[in-house]
């Protein structure tokens, strides 16, 4: 996530069953002069809460990803992945806004640390709104966003709406490393 000019972290995490598949993937990734890889796990709908080590690191603009049967990354598998997103979002006016993901599988959205939608299952593309959050104009509020895709298709899409605007999926330029 950024804003002009800034970027924000993503994390792909390198999930496999197999422990030599993991590490024959990341070996090849580490070769690549662009991909950073820290490490691997298992995967299972819990796995986020003991990942710290990301197979890939880049930079997004934004969070609005159709990748259906495609892969997020190189090296990284169609099915049994997951991904963190963090970084701050600013509010251009005052007001109450209404967080919004589309997924297809699990979903957890913080904003300033508050849990603020949570869907961890497997699940086909699903939208999940937050309750109304008042926000302060032109303030920066923390974000995180983590997603697993399990099988299937993949989808991941990080939206709001506040007054004077219908839900979008947040701009770049609202968005802050």
């Amino acid at each position: 996530m950024c804003a002009e000019g800034a970027q924000a972290g993503v994390e792909v995490f390198l999930l496999a069953e197999n422990r030599l598949l993991r590490e024959a993937l990341a070996k090849i990734l580490r070769k690549k002069n662009d991909i950073r890889v820290v490490g691997a796990a298992s995967f299972s709908p819990s796995a986020l809460k003991q990942i710290t080590d990301a197979a890939i690191v880049r930079i997004d603009p934004t969070v609005n990803f159709t990748w259906l049967q495609a892969s997020p990354g190189p090296g990284v598998a169609v099915d049994n992945f997951s991904v963190r997103w963090t970084g701050q979002v600013q509010a251009p006016v005052a007001g109450n806004y209404t967080f919004s993901t589309v997924s297809d599988d699990g979903v957890r959205l913080w904003v300033n640390g508050l849990l603020v939608i949570d869907n961890w299952t497997n699940h086909g593309t699903t939208t999940n709104n937050s309750a109304p959050i008042a926000l302060v104009a032109g303030t920066k509020y923390d974000i995180r966003m983590e997603f697993y895709e399990g099988t299937w298709d993949a989808v991941a899409r990080l939206l709001w709406a506040y007054p004077g605007q219908a839900q979008t999926v947040i701009p770049q330029s609202r968005l802050f490393p």
